[in-house]
């Protein structure tokens, strides 16, 4: 594997894999005429002991099979947990390409009319 097949397997680019290299997050890899690679049964083994539980995580479902008197105070907090905040509206418009598309509606609709 090499650093590019890495960075497309973590989701990132290759200078952030070499960061994570100098950090220890990756382990080093193998030099092979002038390149650098790992060999997949290594990167996965690091992949398993980096990321595997050692036990499952319970599902979210688990709660329906409980008892009613169990399952009130999981379900508001499940309920919660389930619901994110919704972005505030000047975190939403923050990008300065939604602005500008937000600016070129209003005038759009000043524009209309006035005709």
């Amino acid at each position: 594997m090499t650093r590019a097949d890495v960075a497309q397997m973590f989701g990132v680019c290759v200078k952030t894999v070499d960061n994570y290299i100098k950090e220890g997050l990756l382990p080093q890899p193998v030099q092979f005429a002038s390149r650098e690679y790992w060999h997949p049964d290594d990167m996965r083994s690091f992949m398993d002991a980096t990321f595997k539980r050692s036990s499952p995580a319970p599902l979210p479902n688990a709660a329906a099979h409980s008892t009613d008197a169990q399952m009130a105070p999981q379900a508001s907090a499940t309920r919660h947990d389930a619901q994110p905040n919704p972005p505030s509206p000047k975190s939403r418009d923050s990008h300065p390409t939604v602005r500008a598309k937000t600016r070129g509606h209003a005038l759009l609709q000043r524009l209309n009319s006035t005709t």
